[in-house]
């Protein structure tokens, strides 16, 4: 069974802003509603992490409750279902399960704090066009710049903390480090590390800094702290039409978010399974069973995702990945498995962007432990 049908995530949505769409701009600074923070009851970020090997068809307890010295920050992708340009504040199946999906794997290591925002809704992404993106922007983006406040002073206490981010997130994380972290030695010296995937990280050409920020660089190691993981994921060459892997041309996020643009950029990209020396390296691929989520809309799980008797599945395809510069696009290069299986979005220009969290999570929850260790000795 291929990862497509074991992932069962059909939200193509979760598509990346870089198609950002549209709403209107809200001066609204209402209390930060939070899908996820350490206490609250239910809490999508943390549960058990049973684990059904299909190798073996065995199952793995999975790492045990503990009592995490870090902190996550986590900023979802596109997911609301909402029949609006903007999402409400409500908490709906759809942000619980990609908070499960995509995040819980992490909180046997960090307490994870995530906002619920007004992002771009799915009807938003198909619909939106021109000078109203960077009014949806301004929306979603102010929510997540008060969430981080709010974490900040109210909850961070002076613990180290991980910025977690996928597309629409990422976009979010961006603009956050750039514009509230890269140049605040305080805010900076918490940060353990930052996994901003699939959302076009961008550094100046030939080097891993630059662009985006001034002062958080690329991985170059799984003990690198104050750095930052980024990819998308392909299993071919991008098309010239692809949404990841290049600098875009042109300022498509508004004022709000204030992101660079332009040739003297390209997109960054750290290998997960291999930082310091980016060779083909196997992944560490976990996906979320779709038994956890009975009745959920066909929109969130596909109807032939993998059924497995345990939370998450480690799949029987062993996938490889390596960063490469294919023409001007530099991505996470896929190969295993069945690639027809790997492409769930209608076109190949969005590459495996539903999978690029899935692809190597067991590698992002090691290099966070991993990281962690680094930072408590530094400290």
């Amino acid at each position: 069974m291929g990862i497509v049908r074991s992932l069962g995530i059909v939200v193509a949505a979760t598509a990346a802003i870089a198609a950002v769409t549209t709403g209107s701009a809200s001066a609204d600074e209402s209390p930060t509603v939070w899908l996820c923070k350490p206490g609250s009851v239910p809490n999508p970020c943390g549960g058990s992490q049973e684990t059904y090997v299909a190798a073996s068809k065995s199952v793995e307890a999975g790492p045990a409750p503990s009592d995490p010295p870090i902190d996550c920050f986590y900023v979802y992708p596109t997911v609301s279902l909402d029949p609006a340009l903007n999402a409400d504040r409500s908490v709906g199946v759809e942000e619980r399960f990609i908070a499960q999906q995509q995040v819980e794997r992490f909180s046997p290591h960090c307490r994870v704090f995530a906002p619920v925002y007004r992002q771009s809704t799915l009807l938003g992404l198909a619909t939106s066009a021109g000078d109203a993106r960077a009014a949806a922007l301004s929306e979603a983006y102010g929510d997540i710049e008060r969430a981080w406040d709010e974490y900040s002073t109210r909850y961070n206490d002076g613990r180290g903390v991980v910025l977690i981010g996928h597309s629409q997130g990422t976009y979010m994380l961006r603009a956050l480090i750039r514009q509230h972290v890269d140049h605040d030695d305080d805010a900076r010296s918490r940060i353990v590390s930052a996994l901003l995937i699939g959302g076009n990280v961008l550094v100046e050409r030939g080097s891993n800094v630059g662009g985006d920020f001034e002062n958080l660089p690329g991985c170059t190691s799984a003990d690198h702290i104050g750095c930052v993981v980024a990819y998308s994921a392909f299993d071919d060459v991008p098309p010239a039409d692809a949404r990841f892997g290049r600098s875009p041309s042109a300022d498509n996020y508004g004022s709000a978010l204030d992101l660079p643009y332009g040739p003297d950029y390209e997109v960054l990209c750290t290998n997960p399974a291999s930082l310091q020396d980016n060779s083909r390296a196997p992944l560490q691929t976990v996906l979320r069973s779709a038994a956890v989520v009975p009745g959920a809309p066909a929109v969130v799980v596909n109807a032939n995702a993998l059924v497995a008797p345990a939370p998450f599945v480690i799949p029987a395809q062993n996938y490889t990945a390596r960063c490469e510069s294919d023409g001007d696009a530099r991505v996470l290069r896929i190969e295993g498995g069945d690639s027809a299986e790997l492409r769930a979005l209608p076109t190949a220009g969005w590459g495996l962007h539903l999978q690029d969290v899935n692809l190597a999570l067991g590698d992002l929850t090691d290099l966070v432990e991993g990281q962690t260790s680094t930072y408590l000795a530094q400290r």
